[in-house]
């Protein structure tokens, strides 16, 4: 869990992407970086073989 206001971009403003997913009740934001990609694919994949 991060908290985006304590983080210092690294990317210059015109490079930046703020993705948000919104569900019943409030929204999720993500910074998207390979690696956070990739937790995420693997996330929605527990997911989706769920009983």
């Amino acid at each position: 869990m991060i908290d985006p206001l304590t983080l210092e971009p690294l990317a210059p403003a015109e490079r930046r992407l703020i993705v948000g997913a919104w569900h019943d009740g409030g929204h999720v934001g993500h910074l998207f970086s390979g690696a956070v990609q990739a937790q995420i694919e693997r996330f929605l994949g527990v997911l989706t073989q769920a009983p």
